[in-house]
């Protein structure tokens, strides 16, 4: 079982790959979800995948580039919220 990236920063801009089956040609036609045990499992759908990493995937090989958004910009809250977490753990 993967175990993804184990540090990024809050302002986001990590470059990571998705691997999956059966993926869509089109690299923008996917959606990317997260989720984080420290929202209550709320789902946050990312945004969407830049031409850069539609560039970068490789979806016939099952790899799907992307860049995570930062937090601020995924949850649409204001700073004061995210500095209250030392550490915060999504699933994608």
């Amino acid at each position: 079982m993967p175990t993804g990236v184990q540090h990024v920063s809050y302002a986001g801009d990590t470059h990571i790959f998705i691997k999956g089956v059966g993926l869509l040609e089109s690299a923008q036609s996917h959606t990317v979800i997260m989720k984080s045990a420290s929202f209550n499992n709320v789902e946050f759908t990312a945004p969407a995948l830049s031409e850069d990493d539609a560039f970068n995937s490789q979806t016939v090989l099952g790899v799907l580039a992307y860049r995570l958004p930062g937090l601020k910009d995924l949850l649409n809250v204001d700073w004061d919220l995210i500095n209250q977490y030392q550490t915060v753990t999504f699933e994608i």
